[in-house]
């Protein structure tokens, strides 16, 4: 989709000049991973799991997928995101957000780290998350 603009200065009032419509996460992750749209949220949810908790969130995900609800949740709010500075303003309220399962979402970290998701959306974005709205959240 692209915006057009019509140039008033000039004196040719048919004359348009076609702004581009800044691209979305989405669009971008799935253009350098080659990742289809439909599959973004859960290859993004992989992305960003912890490290160390991937083999534990493997198996939760194999007997009941849905206890990554609020994970895939925020990941399909911050899709359409067009900045680092809404895709941080999302995750900043998502982590105000009470959990379902505390102790494994939190003591055990099998969930999303919201950094991870800030980083890559940072840098799928082209932008430097510091001069665009400070630190990562946690």
């Amino acid at each position: 989709m692209t915006i057009q603009v019509i140039d008033r200065h000039m004196n040719t009032p048919d004359e348009e000049t076609m702004i581009p419509e800044p691209e979305s996460f989405l669009t971008r992750y799935c253009q350098k991973y080659h990742c289809p749209p439909e599959d973004f949220a859960v290859t993004v949810l992989w992305h960003c799991m912890h490290r160390l908790q991937k083999p534990l969130a493997r198996l939760i995900w194999l007997y009941n997928a849905d206890f990554f609800h609020s994970d895939l949740d925020l990941i399909n709010q911050v899709k359409d995101a067009t900045n680092y500075a809404k895709v941080r303003e999302i995750v900043k309220f998502f982590s105000k957000e009470p959990s379902a399962n505390k102790f494994t979402r939190r003591t055990l970290k099998v969930r999303i780290s919201r950094s991870k998701l800030l980083k890559l959306a940072a840098a799928e974005l082209g932008e430097n998350p510091r001069k665009s709205g400070g630190q990562p959240a946690a």
